[in-house]
Order: C-alpha cells, then structure tokens, then sequence
C-alpha cells in the first residue's frame, strides 16, 4: 500500500488531512528510530567481540543514544511520501549537518565520504579500550573500569551517528518497509494512535449524561401558543455515539470478511517457485509454500515487524503451515517462473498417502496432480523455539487447481513475502555489511596467508569458513530421494553420533537438505545430535529463498551454526579438500542457485580427484578444465540428470572433466522409479566419452546395500557424505583404510557397497532420554524465555475497568485492537491471580498460554477453585437521550466479546507456597460485566399545529362568506410517538481449550465463572428495551366569530356568535421496544473443552500452530 492509499485509508475514518500526514509521518519516524537504535545494538555486539579478539577490556558503558527529530519527518512527509530514495537524500543531508566531535562535513551525496568518517570515528573508539595486559596501569583504568565518560569521549554523538547511517543504508539497500508498521497506526504500541476529534477518555460502557433546559414557548393572543418552532440542536453526545456505533459495525463486518475470506482461503498457498524440469511425461513446478493465511496472522506480522528493524531473534516460521509441493503439468502455465513467487489452490478433499513411486507421471497422467508434503510444528522445549519437521510419510497425493495458478499477487502481500522469505534476513544484514565496511583492521592484514590457504579481504562470515583443526569431519550436502520405509536408517546414519561434524551444503534445494527436516531430525531436536548444532557451511544471503528453507537457515542461525560463503571468495583450500564457488552460467535465467554461487567440494591430491558438483553444471565450476586428466572419482552432476549436461549450441557433456585413467569411474545418485527419469543409461555414454568406463549408481545396490565407499584417492572418504581432510601423515595406497563397514562387497578397486547400521527398534525414546544441550545465552536467540512468571499487577487494590496484566504480551491487529495474548515458555508460574485481561472489540482476545510446566505459586482457593483469567468485557455504550421527535429509538449496543483461553501444558502441574493449605478442585475463568445497554426511548410525537383565533368570518345574505383576517383552520393531529429501541444484547463468551498429557493432568475441574445473578458480578445483563415515545397532543382549533351580515354588510350584536373549529386527534403512542430474551444468551452455551492428549511428544505436537484460531483442517 503506497503514501496515497493510506491517506485515503485514514480520511476515510474522518481523520484531517493534516492529521493523516502527522500520523504517517510518526509511523515513519518511530520506525526509523527503531530501526537506529537495533543498528546501535549490533554496533556494540561487534566492539564487544572486537575488544575479545584484540585482547582489550571492554566496557559497556556509553552516552545516551540520540533519536531522529520527529520534525524531520513531519516536514519532509509531503515530498517524500514513501520514497526511499528520497528520504535516503533527506537523511543524508541531516547527517552531514551533525557530524561527531572535530569532523569537518562530508559531501553528503558521497556515501564513502561519510563512511571515512564513520572509520576515523571508530579507530578512535576502539583506541578508548585498554589492552589486557596493561589493565592494571592504563590510565583508562579506574577499578578495572572505563569511567563513563571517557568511553565515547572521542565522538560523543558516534553512536547515534553510525545508527542513523545504518539507517540510511537499509533504506538504500532494502527500501522503506513500513507497511506493517502503518497497519498498527491505531495502537498504542509502536506508532502514536491517531488522535480521532471524537475520542474521549471514556471507555465504550461509560455514559454521559447531558443536562438539557425545558423549552419555553413564545405567547399568542387569546392564551395559546402558536405552533412550536424545529427542535434545537441537542447538546449532547447522540452524534458521537452514533460515529462510535458506525466504526464498530465497520470493524465487525471487516473482521466477518476477514474470517470468511480464510475460511474460503484456507486450501490456498503462496509457492516461491524452486525449480521446473522435465518429469516423466510432463514437467515439475516444485514451489516451497506457505499457507495464504499465514500473511493475515497478527502473530505472523508480528515477527516481520521485528526483522523489519533489525530487532534480531528467530522468527519461527515453523508455526505456519509450510509445505514442500511438486506440482505436474503437461505444459508449464505462462504464470510460473523459477524464483518468483505464485499463488493457487490445492484440492485437499480427496488426498491418498503417497507411496515411493507415486504419484506416477511417468505415462498418463492428471493435469496439476501434485505431491504435498506438509511440515508439522512442534514446540521444543529445550531450543526454546517453534520447529516443523515433515512427517513419517512420503507425503500426500492431491490435487492443484491448475486455473487458479496465478503470478498476480497484491502488492502488499507481495511485499511480506519478499520481507519474509526474500534475502536471508536482510535488514540485519545490511547493517553488518556496513559496519564491516568502517570496523573492518587494515586491509595489508586480512590478505596474509593464513594455514588454510589466502583468505583475501571479505565481509562477515568469511574467516569461520573453517577453523584450524585440519581433522575435522563434514557432511556434504544432506539429503535422501525416495528411501521409503528406510527413512529412519538413513536419517538417523547421518544424524547419530554426528553432532560434531560440520554440514556442506553445496545449494539451497529441499532434496540436499531434507535429512535436517526428517521427523528423524525432530527426536533429535535439543540434543548433542541436533542437525542445527552443527556449523552449516551454505551459499548465503539471496540464495536462501523461500518459506522452508527460511525456516532451517534460521533454526541454524539460532545457534549462530550459519556460516554464509561470502560471495567475493571463489575458493577455499584446507589440506586436500577444497571448496570452490561455482560461477553464474548463462545458459540459464537468475536465479539460477543450482549454478550461480552453489558450492562445490573438490577432494585429493594428484591424478586422484574426486568431485562433487552438487546440481551445477561442470561449466560453472571455475578451473573445471584444469583438472582434465586428474580426476579417478566424479559423482555425477544433478543425480546423472542430462539437463546439467547441456551446454551451448545444442553440446552435452563437452564439459565434463576427462577422467584420470581407464580405472576412473563415475557415480550416480538417484532412486529407482523417479519422476525425473534420471537413469544411468540415458547419462552414462556422456561420461564413457570423458574416460569414465566404469560406472554406478545408488539405484543399482543390492538389498540390505545403502551406500557407496570411496577410498581411492589421497585421503580417506565415504560417499556416504563423511569426509576427513587431513594432509599430515596422509596415508598411502598401502595403509588407507578398510571400509567403515563390515561386508563391504568391493565393486571396484577402492569402492565398496556397504550396509548402513540399523537404528535400534525404541531409537525414537531412546534420543528423547538423551540430556539437553544446555543453550548459551549469547549463542542463541530464543524464541521464549526457560522460566516465566505471570501475575496481576502488584499492589493488592481491585482492578480497574481498564488493567492489562498481560499488555507485554499483546499482538494487535490492523486496527490497533489486541487479538491473542502469545504466552510461550518452558516454566510458567502463575501467582496473584486472576490475570486481568480487558475485551473491548467484538470478536474475542485471545489469552494462549504455552509451556512444558505450569507452577500455580501462593494462590488461596475460593471453594476450591482458582481463578485463572478475568475478562473484564466493556459494556454497550448507552443512549443518554431519547430519539428525535417522532423518530423510532436506536436498538441498544449489545456488550462486546468475551475472551477465551488456550492453556496447554506438556508437563507437570505443580501448586506451592503460603496458598497451598486448602486444596485445589480446578480453576475458573471468569468474565465480568459485557451488559447490553438500553434501547434508545422512541421520540415523542410532535403536537398537532393550533389554528390562528381572534378572526371573523362574515355570511353575507347570499350566503357568501368573507374573512377579516386569516382562514379559521381546524387542530392538527400529534404527531405519533417513536417505537422504543429493542434492548441490547449481553456480551458474548468464546469456547475455551485446555490441552494436557492425561498421565500429568490433576483431575481438576475448569468452569466458567460469569458472576452471581443479579448482582454487580453478574456477567452478560441484557439492556432493557426503550420506551415508545408519547404520541404528540391533537392542536386546538382556530376560535373565531361567526357573523351574519344584513342586507347592506353590517353585523350588528344579535347576530355575532363564537364559533371554533375542530381540535386535532392524539398521536398514537409509541410501541415499547423488545426486551432480549435470556434464554437467547450466546454466553450460555460457552463452555471449555479439556483435551487430554497421551503423551508428552504428542503434546509438543498439538500446541505448536497458530492457526488454530482461524479453522481446523
């Protein structure tokens, strides 16, 4: 959404145009500002980090940051709009007017002049830390510690400078995303609410009265008034209760088109399309999706605002539903395109469990049949995190509605996806790149060769390639095909025992990683195994696209386990094992990740080569023809696909490397009956060309056969993905190794076919009774907290109306009204209770809470129960005055929503301290107040008009008749009086869900509390119906003198009579409007479900999504 619709969007709601702008304005400016200082913090991380690899002290003391001024914003809004171009210009030319400390201004329209100042700056910073070694007698020192002053003393205003130029980057490099932060523009949180000329400081169940004086009428001859004038203008509040009524009704039937909107939505999907190529008699479109929903999840939006500021922490992607989808088509729709992104529908209704050769597109075959593999959240206790893991299958065969596939996505939700999915978490990594490009030592320094060969001047990631212990073990690539039942053997090969062993993952694609999504994986999760404990060497930056690979690149980065290859270093060598960054190749269109940037592993010495290129192309690998003649091993590009043979002017396999002798082989992975139709038959012949004459493939093993040895160069290797790279004391032909496996039948000269170890019958409650890995706080950003504790606000008063005990942990909506309370840790402890809780919207908050235990601390029992939760529902703002004369009363506003709870617990229900003396029967959640308000009295009806008096009406002889003044007229009838307004209705009560592991569940009972009847307690009183209005008084008729006139037109006395004529009839009285009737009463049927689950694991399982608010599958 651009400047222009949201200026709509707020005037619509009669919002000034000025105001509007200030409000955009703020939004801007409270989001730079955030931005700034997350920059400052990273700042500080690296001079923390740089003080320890220099062997200086730091300290963290430092000047108060400074913020950007709101009035730059507010007075360059108009211009600039949302142009991140141009607010770049503005910021600049504000930083070059406030330079640090004795620093002449640069030019502001170069970006490297301010950067030159950023350095200068910082060497003067990191020349304020004493070294160890001379902390005793640095003068520096004052009780080993910086005085405060002196830390930044160089460049006092440093700090706020290299935030805002932080700032200015991001906006540069990854534009002005602040449509997320604009959609809160009512909340109190992160952007000012819009201070609407209505509002008042009254809640919506608070009244006003109005105090309005009796009207007073002018006289008229013979004692009657004249007919009254218009009523007066009322002094009071109907047209701000009617304004209030209008929004409500315009938020209800928002949310109502938003529920149903997911509703009709939920089979639809947003797909980054990753790859298209030939499967059997057709194509593939394989797309790493989301569920189209998840976009309109607050928790979802939540956590892009954080990524949006750089605010750090796991976005735990893995809550949403994320799914793998192969979808095949006979021919490619105009709308797919690799690496953008499609939205479409998948048929669900009729989904059959996959098997390892379906579905079958080798022969005939549905258009659009597709292969979903969903990813199942999970909560993990000891990773403090949400994770998603596929599940013990090969997936589900549906159906996608090839008509719906569409490359038409809405620009805002285009623009969530590429915030969320695009460039592996950019505005963070935009700002490390600029730090790296002022804090950086000098330049003579990184470019000295080093044990692992030249590391030449690089940003970030690039010096933790590897580190120095030449004997360390690594996996390369991690993934399986279609393995079928053995998925646990294979997995848990690679997984057990492994956890000290980095990964090597040559490209981003699902089938090179899929081991760390197994549900093997999953048991494994918070132990020494866990697969995202181990440091992951991988393309980085824009090469991690999509939902799924979003999700695992972060779980790595979690732990601080994500190692970018930057993409200014072509290759690293270590002893005899070298990894080089393929080159782009031009046959193919951006991205091409399967090429351009992937990582390929090159291993030996001399004429014994082996090479794996992953699924690059041979061309791409740079200095591929410089090992013509030296290669003894090759695995065979993209599992033996002859796509990535393909080269120019129509060539294949001209650029596979010529193999070393006639003893040469190569190797191909893939399964037998795959969709691809990779087969060593149709590949084979390219590779005999280059002088591979022997070759095999994983497709052709024996049975109880899983893998492939390799021993035949200089190192030892197994094909099963285990290298060792150690060139002291490299063993020859003579003492290499005998294969890790017993039984090994020898294929080849130094290639064995082994049987991998089965893993035990109880390994997945085997892995569960390993210990956790007890997570450091400075290497992982968690997800919730290990211990968390939960309680009214302190002070022993009453609540008010108004007490949020849980605010901190409110998610908002679009329009600024809180929508879940998202509670997450692996201890809970409730004291002080009830949580208050305020329900001011029409559709219910949500209060979920989520742990392994849950610790009830120094709680006195009322009856027996406990009372957990107390929503406190505003009631229907009332009407202070009755309706315009005549008029039917307005129905009265009905009290707003109750909220529900969603308490799960894995674990252990405990109750301690001073409260535990009575015993526990359950717990209650309560509600209170939410009454219906009056309907609005029906006005009264008007009086009948009175006719004029004091005329004559004169009868001639002829019968003629003549008035001296106006025509004497009869009363008029009162006005009828207005039906009362029906009575408002209570407010209403949403289901309740307790889930627990029924060997852990107390037997407790969960009840509703909603007060005592008729009792300020009582929850959900209806309003009572509106009176109908009086109907108005008949008017009097005209009294006049009737007059017979003689013969000549003279009246005399004995021929003068009073006459009047008729008086008006009285209005009928309004109807009373209806009461509500109590039996009616949606409060009545809310009731809590308990949900006992059977186990721990399965627990973990069930409360992990977020999208169980909107619809179950």
């Amino acid at each position: 959404m651009d400047y222009d619709h949201y200026i709509q969007e707020l005037t619509s709601d009669s919002v000034p145009q000025d105001r509007a702008e200030r409000v955009i304005a703020e939004a801007v400016w409270a989001y730079m500002n955030r931005l700034a200082d997350n920059a400052c913090d990273l700042y500080e991380q690296r001079l923390k980090q740089r003080c320890q690899d220099q062997g200086q002290v730091y300290s963290a003391n430092r000047q108060p940051r400074e913020n950007f001024p709101l009035e730059l914003f507010t007075k360059n809004i108009k211009t600039n709009k949302l142009d991140a171009a141009k607010w770049n210009a503005t910021i600049q030319d504000y930083l070059a007017s406030h330079m640090p400390e004795g620093m002449s201004p640069p030019d502001p329209n170069e970006e490297q002049d301010i950067l030159n100042c950023l350095r200068v700056a910082d060497q003067q910073i990191n020349a304020a830390f004493p070294d160890e070694k001379n902390q005793g007698t640095s003068s520096h020192r004052h009780d080993d510690k910086l005085p405060d002053h002196e830390l930044f003393a160089p460049a006092i205003p440093f700090i706020y400078y290299v935030a805002s130029a932080a700032a200015m980057a991001v906006m540069t490099t990854a534009g002005l995303t602040l449509s997320t932060h604009l959609r809160r523009k009512r909340g109190p949180e992160n952007i000012p609410r819009i201070p609407f000329d209505w509002d008042s400081s009254q809640g919506p169940g608070d009244s006003t009265v109005a105090i309005v004086g009796p009207w007073t009428g002018t006289g008229g001859s013979g004692g009657h008034p004249p007919s009254p004038p218009p009523p007066a203008p009322i002094p009071d509040m109907i047209p701000d209760r009617r304004r209030k009524r209008e929004r409500r009704e315009k938020k209800k039937r928002r949310q109502g088109d938003k529920d149903k909107r997911r509703k009709d939505r939920k089979d639809y999907y947003f797909g980054y399309v990753d790859r298209v190529e030939p499967a059997g008699a057709g194509y593939e479109i394989r797309v790493e999706a989301i569920a189209e929903n998840s976009l309109s999840d607050e928790v979802f939006m939540r956590e892009l605002e954080k990524l949006a500021v750089a605010a750090g922490g796991n976005p735990g992607f893995g809550r949403y539903r994320l799914a793998l989808i192969s979808i095949y088509v006979h021919s490619v729709p105009p709308a797919v395109e690799v690496g953008k992104w499609i939205n479409f529908k998948v048929e669900t209704k009729n989904k059959t469990l996959a098997t390892t050769d379906s579905p079958d597109v080798s022969g005939a075959f549905t258009d659009g049949v597709s292969l979903l593999e969903a990813l199942e959240p999970r909560f993990s206790i000891v990773n403090m995190r949400i994770e998603c893991y596929f599940a013990n299958n090969d997936g589900f065969v549906v159906q996608t509605d090839v008509n719906t596939i569409t490359k038409d996505i809405t620009a805002n939700a285009f623009a969530i996806l590429q915030a969320g999915f695009s460039t592996f978490n950019f505005v963070t990594e935009a700002i490390k790149n600029l730090l790296d490009m002022f804090m950086n030592k000098d330049k003579k320094e990184d470019e000295e060769p080093s044990d692992s060969g030249v590391n030449p001047s690089r940003f970030r990631h690039s010096g933790r390639v590897f580190n120095s212990d030449l004997t360390e073990m690594f996996a390369n690539d991690f993934g399986y095909g279609r393995v079928g039942t053995r998925k646990a053997t294979v997995c848990s090969h690679m997984i057990k025992g492994q956890g000290r062993v980095p990964i090597l993952l040559s490209h981003w694609d699902a089938d090179h990683f899929r081991i760390a999504k197994s549900f093997v994986a999953k048991y494994y999760s918070g132990s020494a195994d866990d697969v995202t404990y181990r440091t992951w060497v991988a393309p980085g930056g824009d090469h991690i696209q999509g939902p799924v690979t979003h999700e695992l690149a972060w779980n790595i980065e979690h732990h601080k386990k994500l190692l970018q290859w930057p993409s200014d270093i072509e290759s690293l060598e270590v002893g005899n094992v070298g990894i080089v960054n393929c080159e782009r190749n031009y046959q193919y269109q951006m991205p091409d990740k399967n090429n351009y940037g992937a990582l390929a592993l090159v291993i030996g010495r001399g004429n014994e080569i082996l090479i794996y290129p992953g699924d690059a192309n041979y061309e791409s690998i740079p200095g591929i023809s410089d090992w013509n003649h030296k290669v003894s091993t090759l695995i065979a590009t993209h599992h033996g696909s002859t796509v990535a043979l393909q080269g120019p002017r129509g060539s294949v396999g001209e650029s596979i490397p010529i193999a070393s002798s006639d003893q040469s082989y190569a190797l191909f992975s893939y399964a037998q009956g795959n969709t691809y139709g990779h087969d060593i038959k149709t590949a084979s012949k390219y590779y005999a060309n280059a002088g591979y004459k022997l070759v095999d493939a994983t497709a052709a093993l024996k049975p109880q056969e899983d893998t492939f040895e390799i021993t035949n160069f200089g190192g030892d290797f197994l094909s099963d993905n285990f290298l060792r790279a150690s060139p002291e004391n490299e063993p020859t032909k003579s003492n290499r190794p005998v294969a890790a496996a017993t039984g090994g039948r020898e294929i080849l000269p130094g290639l064995q076919a082994t049987s991998m170890p089965q893993p035990q019958p109880d390994w997945a409650n085997s892995t569960q009774k390993q210990p956790p890995v007890q997570l450091s706080d400075e290497n992982s950003a968690k997800q919730f907290p290990a211990q968390l504790t939960l309680g009214s606000i302190p002070g022993g008063a009453a609540p008010g109306p108004g007490q949020d005990d849980l605010l901190k942990y409110a998610t908002r909506d679009e329009d600024g009204d809180i929508v879940i309370y998202d509670i997450m840790a692996t201890k809970i402890v409730l004291e002080r209770l009830p949580l208050c809780v305020p329900c001011n919207t029409d559709y219910p908050v949500t209060v979920q809470i989520s742990c392994r235990d849950l610790e009830i601390r120094g709680v006195q029992p009322q009856d027996g129960f406990v009372p957990l939760v107390r929503f406190d529902v505003a009631n229907g703002s009332e009407w202070v005055q009755g309706a315009d004369a005549g008029q039917d009363g307005e129905p009265g506003n009905p009290g707003f929503a109750g909220g529900r709870v969603r308490l799960a617990v894995a674990g252990e229900w405990t109750r301690t301290g001073s409260g535990g003396s009575s015993p526990i029967r359950g717990f209650t959640i309560q509600y209170r107040e939410g009454w219906g308000s009056s309907g609005q009295n029906g006005g009264n009806g008007l009086p009948g008009s009175n006719g004029v008096n004091g005329g004559v009406m004169a009868i001639g002889p002829t019968g003629k008749v003549s008035y001296s003044s106006d025509r004497p007229k009869a009363g008029g009838n009162g006005g009828n009086g207005g039906r009362g307004g029906d009575a408002g209705a209570p407010g209403t009560i949403a289901d309740s869900e307790v889930l627990a592991v029924s060997s852990k569940w107390p037997g407790w009972e969960v009840i509703i509390d909603t007060g005592t009847p008729g009792t300020q307690s009582e929850y959900g009183k209806a309003g009572t119906a509106g009176k109908g209005g009086t109907g108005g008084p008949g008017g009097t008729g005209s009294k006049y003198t009737l007059a017979y006139t003689d013969s000549h037109g003279r009246m005399t006395g004995s021929n003068l009579e009073e006459a009047a004529m008729a008086d008006g009839a009285h209005g009928r009285n309004g109807e009373d409007g209806k009461e509500f009737g109590r039996s009616a009463a949606q409060s009545k049927k809310a009731r809590v479900n308990l949900k006992m689950v059977a186990t721990e694991d399965d627990m973990l399982d069930q409360m992990a999504p977020a999208d169980w608010r909107f619809y179950s599958d």
